[in-house]
């Protein structure tokens, strides 16, 4: 049992308590899940609609249109 707490204790990840956000949402608070500040965001129209052509025409979408038409 102690090794299985001494690994637990090994994966475990700090976090800080931040205020204005309750105790049981500090465990999705991250910098990674924060919006990108205006001043740093790099996409241009092109960027989203060649994103949404990339998920458009996808193999499964692709498949699954030659499967429905034969």
């Amino acid at each position: 049992m102690d090794f299985a707490r001494k690994v637990v204790k090994a994966l475990e990840v700090p976090h800080t308590h931040e205020e204005g956000v309750p105790s049981g949402l500090q465990f999705v608070s991250s910098d990674d899940l924060l919006p990108v500040p205006i001043e740093e965001r790099t996409w241009t129209a092109f960027s989203y609609v060649a994103f949404w052509g990339s998920t458009v025409i996808s193999v499964p979408t692709l498949v699954a249109h030659f499967l429905l038409t034969v």
